[in-house]
């Protein structure tokens, strides 16, 4: 009678699922979901002859080019076929760790051409246990550390044990690069493996992360340019990924999980470069690169150099204003030379403003630099010349008059003449007019009479002159009171008679 093992007994457990192919035993069902980068050998495409006894056939290199390779203990068993339904796991084929006594000793030993993420397999006897064993699955990185470890109790039984005992060790740390099965060790840490039978070892290879190269300005790029270079990346196993990049065999961006690297070059940069992005997945990489062409920075353009006012004056504030643009768009520093001499440092401004004192009338030469800052020492000019002028202060004329005027010959608006001349003849006419009537002293006052004639009577002398206070008197002591008047010089509208004023003007004696 047929009698199979129950689970409590072999020690067998559920498998996490994974995705796809679904694998059955016949005794004791086990769903697994295998990956889609899972490697599964079940030994059924080996050759049935081989050297062993009974129709073993030692397992070594066949699978080498899926990426393992087992040492030579391990054979596989074709004459055991106890004909007990479920016994084999892939129908009555079987690794076992020896068909020798020698052999017998050692466990079943893989090794992996790359990187392993995670290894299951199934063992089971192929004979009756009269005391329980444990079978053990430990797999190690390539510096032959223990990066994990699976183990379950199979027996005691009196029949052959299916093969139907799950051990699987998963590592996303630290890849697994080489893997033993076998009974564990007894107390003398001698190894018996008698009997013990595994299939189906499947293993996931770690696939390497796809990644592509992108940058936001295409090449050839003009020093000064800022441009960033992304990485586009994804990992099949769905693992964080870490990036770094490489110009010119030189690390400019070291590990990290930013995947875009920022660069401005410069004049010195102007040539041929290549850069690469690496990317991991701590278990393995792979890059991307891209040809980078720099070339020379253009430098900016001066279009025009305003002033305010477009005549300076002395004494008054004038401002200077350059308008300028740059091919790339780079930021531009301006400096101004007034007459070769330097006026302003280099800044952000654009403007420059400037008094002109007494001692600055006359011809100049404005100069407006300006540089971008990525054409190494390189920059643009442009001058102006202009020219500071003066205003002459108000003119004042003195005027010998009568201290009373009639109110029909004076008021109190201002009289316009035009230039100099006009200023004599202002003052020519206003001696005219008052020394047509006669007027005696009284009181510090003058009067003037109008309405009977008087006869002639000696002139007086006049001068137009720039004393204050000064007076000329009549021979006879008609005129004894210099009225002073001033009349201030006006560029473009003629002379103005006013109270106050500036420098006084001296004229010719008038008769």
């Amino acid at each position: 009678m047929m009698h199979l093992i129950p689970p409590d007994l072999v020690g067998c457990r559920p498998v996490a699922p994974r995705p796809h192919l679904i694998l059955l035993t016949t005794a004791i069902l086990f769903s697994i979901v295998i990956s889609a980068n899972a490697v599964i050998i079940d030994f059924e495409d080996i050759p049935t002859t081989g050297p062993g006894t009974g129709g073993q056939t030692v397992v070594s290199d066949q699978y080498k080019g899926l990426g393992v390779t087992f040492n030579s203990p391990v054979a596989i068993d074709y004459s055991l076929d106890f004909g007990i339904s479920g016994f084999a796991h892939s129908p009555t084929r079987a690794v076992e760790s020896c068909y020798s006594k020698e052999f017998c000793r050692t466990p079943v030993e893989m090794s992996f051409a790359g990187p392993v993420r995670y290894l299951r397999l199934w063992a089971g006897q192929r004979h009756s246990l009269r005391i329980p064993k444990i079978v053990r699955l430990q797999a190690y990185d390539e510096l032959g550390n223990l990066v994990g470890s699976d183990e379950r109790t199979m027996g005691p039984s009196d029949y052959p044990i299916p093969i139907s005992i799950p051990l699987e060790v998963t590592s996303a740390a630290y890849p697994i690069s080489r893997a033993e099965v076998s009974y564990a060790p007894d107390g003398n840490g001698q190894f018996d493996n008698v009997g013990l039978a595994v299939d189906d070892v499947e293993f996931g290879v770690n696939q390497m992360p796809v990644v592509r190269l992108m940058s936001s300005s295409e090449s050839p790029l003009a020093a000064g340019t800022t441009v960033t270079f992304a990485a586009e990346a994804s990992d099949p196993e769905g693992d964080p990924l870490k990036f770094w990049f490489v110009l010119d065999d030189n690390t400019v961006r070291g590990e990290s999980g930013d995947s875009s690297w920022t660069w401005r070059p410069t004049q010195e940069d102007v040539g041929d470069h290549v850069l690469t992005v690496w990317v991991t997945d701590d278990l393995e990489s792979s890059s991307a690169s891209m040809d980078i062409t720099v070339q020379p920075n253009s430098p900016p353009s001066i279009l025009s150099i305003q002033m305010d006012p477009k005549s300076p004056i002395v004494g008054s504030s004038a401002t200077f204003t350059v308008q300028a643009s740059d091919p790339e768009g780079d930021p531009m520093e301006f400096a101004f030379r007034l007459d070769q001499v330097p006026v302003s440092g280099w800044s952000a401004d654009n403007i420059w403003s400037w008094t002109p004192s007494g001692g600055d009338a006359g011809d100049h030469i404005l100069e407006a630099i300006v540089r971008d800052g990525f054409s190494g020492d390189e920059y643009v000019s442009a001058a102006r010349s202009f020219k500071v002028d003066t205003i002459e202060e108000p003119a004042t004329v003195a005027v010998e008059v009568p201290d009373e005027q009639p109110p029909s010959t004076f008021d109190s608006r201002p009289w316009i003449f035009g230039g100099a001349v006009g200023a004599a003849i202002l003052a020519s006419s206003i001696w005219r007019r008052f020394r047509k009537g006669s007027g005696s002293s009284s009181g510090g006052r003058s009067s003037v009479q109008t309405s009977e004639p008087k006869p002639p009577k000696p002139k007086p002398s006049f001068k137009a002159h720039g004393d204050r206070g000064r007076s000329r008197v009549d021979p006879e002591g008609a005129i004894d009171v210099v009225a002073e008047m001033r009349m201030r010089l006006v560029a473009d509208s003629g002379v103005q008679m006013s109270e106050g004023g500036g420098p006084d003007i001296v004229g010719e004696e008038l008769e």
